[in-house]
């Protein structure tokens, strides 16, 4: 996989309402988000995204692991587009 990292800043930036999760700071590519009342920071290369212990090949994928409440948040975000 091949991330543009500055592309994958700005889409990060825009999904925040719509996935329910803040972008509480932004150092170049490393970033750091809270979802309900939880911290994760994580760092965004050309080949996915590197928590503290894991790594993911997408943004969804990482705060489906990580959060096992955005799970059923994604699922239905994806259900409200299909319709």
């Amino acid at each position: 996989m091949n991330i543009v990292v500055d592309q994958e800043i700005e889409y990060i930036k825009s999904q925040q309402q719509q996935l329910n999760f803040v972008v509480l700071s932004e150092d170049k590519n490393k970033i750091t988000i809270t979802y309900e009342n939880q911290q994760l920071a994580f760092t965004i290369t050309n080949d996915g995204f590197q928590t503290e212990t894991d790594f993911f090949e997408t943004f969804e994928s990482m705060l489906m692991n990580v959060f096992p409440s955005f799970q059923q948040h994604f699922m239905n975000e994806i259900m409200k587009k299909l319709k």
